[in-house]
């Protein structure tokens, strides 16, 4: 008899979760998700981007050039590593050029290179970026 029980508890238990299932409201995520389908698309792919404000604000291979830039000129560095700020090479040029060449110009303008003498001096770090092949091609370092 408690055979019989168990069934019926799990059979109940089972049409409660199914029916909670087919009668729910509608998930925010998912509406909020159909919306956004353009800033995915470019999150994922730089070519779907529509200018380059959109791809240094959505993109992952951009926000992965960041990063792999910040590390190219701290290898540079001679004297200790550098001081960045919160997010490192935070400028990019206007238009849409990236899309079109496939090369990206970052640029961070408030960075602290350590000199010969243990001073920090800030300088301005430019970094060009092979999205399509997804590394850098060269860093520049100016007073």
């Amino acid at each position: 008899m408690s055979q019989a029980l168990t069934k019926v508890a799990f059979g109940a238990s089972l049409a409660i979760l199914l029916g909670i299932g087919f009668f729910s409201p509608p998930n925010p995520k998912t509406e909020t998700a159909k919306t956004e389908t353009v800033v995915k698309s470019c999150k994922s792919d730089w070519m779907e981007c529509k200018d380059n404000e959109d791809m240094a604000n959505h993109n992952e291979t951009y926000s992965n050039a960041r990063y792999a830039c910040k590390h190219e000129a701290n290898e540079r560095a001679k004297f200790g590593d550098p001081e960045w700020g919160w997010i490192p090479f935070s400028y990019f040029s206007g238009g849409s050029s990236y899309k079109e060449n496939g090369i990206a110009s970052l640029a961070d303008k408030d960075v602290k290179f350590h000199n010969m003498y243990g001073a920090k001096m800030r300088v301005q770090v430019v970094c060009k970026y092979d999205l399509r092949a997804e590394k850098v091609l060269s860093v520049t370092v100016t007073e």
